[in-house]
């Protein structure tokens, strides 16, 4: 079976990961250069997923900025905040 959309979750407070997510959401923490959603998107896009929907609720406005300008060609994105 193929699986071409995916529902993203990204809407936790990440209460675990402060001080780092006192300002900006998990989803936008740095890792290896890059924020973590990045790695997702790219993760997926490599595994055949074309369109993605983020459910986003804490910060989410910070994930739709990201988004908007710095996703992978060829994922379609769409974010509920």
């Amino acid at each position: 079976m193929e699986i071409n959309n995916l529902a993203l979750l990204a809407g936790g407070l990440a209460t675990r990961l402060k001080p780092l997510t006192e300002t900006i959401p998990k989803s936008l923490v740095d890792i290896n250069g890059n924020p973590f959603i990045c790695h997702q998107l790219k993760l997926l896009k490599e595994n055949g997923i074309r369109k993605v929907v983020i459910c986003a609720g804490a910060m989410g406005d910070q994930i739709e900025n990201y988004t908007k300008t710095s996703i992978p060609e060829g994922i379609e994105i769409i974010l509920f905040a």
